[in-house]
């Protein structure tokens, strides 16, 4: 089921920097939100967001992708044995 969210928001001036929950965000700038929250992305690192993603993408097909497809015949433990040290092994490669 899909949900749609409202926020509830008042403008008072456009094309100017703003602040949001403390942090000040700044014209143009990109933002990532999500129900857990949100995250201005620093100029700095616009340039190689793409390229995060697309590791982030691969990281995730080669581990955690990987023993969910390969879970086939195997027991509910040894499924979630697996799953356990993908993800282990998808967040040691997402902080090298």
């Amino acid at each position: 089921m899909n949900h749609v969210f409202h926020a509830r928001a008042r403008a008072i001036r456009w094309g100017c920097e703003l602040e949001v929950f403390g942090r000040a965000i700044e014209l143009g700038q990109l933002i990532h939100a999500d129900k857990h929250g949100f995250m201005a992305i620093p100029r700095e690192d616009e340039n190689s967001l793409l390229d995060a993603a697309r590791f982030m993408d691969s990281n995730e097909c080669k581990t955690v992708i990987a023993a969910a497809r390969n879970a086939s015949g195997k027991t509910a433990d040894e499924a979630l044995r697996d799953m356990d040290a993908a993800g282990q092994a998808f967040s040691a490669a997402a902080w090298e």
